[in-house]
């Protein structure tokens, strides 16, 4: 279990998706982006229009940008679905 700030588990999307190489359309957006610019200053608006997928798709996988950048860097650099 990947645990955010103060112990929250984040959202796990289906972590053996990770393992067995399916990737969902935010993996190369999150890289692009957490790689163009450090936590901080990246943003989700990056990541959706990177990605090419509606606002509300993100947030069905992901409760904000801590969980897409948990999961990005716990799986390797590979976010799941």
């Amino acid at each position: 279990m990947i645990l955010r700030e103060g112990g929250r588990p984040c959202a796990e999307t289906n972590i053996s998706a990770a393992t067995s190489g399916e990737t969902s359309p935010h993996d190369a957006a999150a890289k692009t982006e957490f790689t163009r610019a450090v936590f901080a200053k990246a943003s989700i608006s990056n990541i959706i229009e990177l990605a090419g997928v509606p606002r509300g798709s993100f947030y069905q996988y992901f409760e904000d940008k801590q969980d897409i950048f948990l999961l990005f860097t716990r799986n390797g650099g590979a976010t799941v679905r």
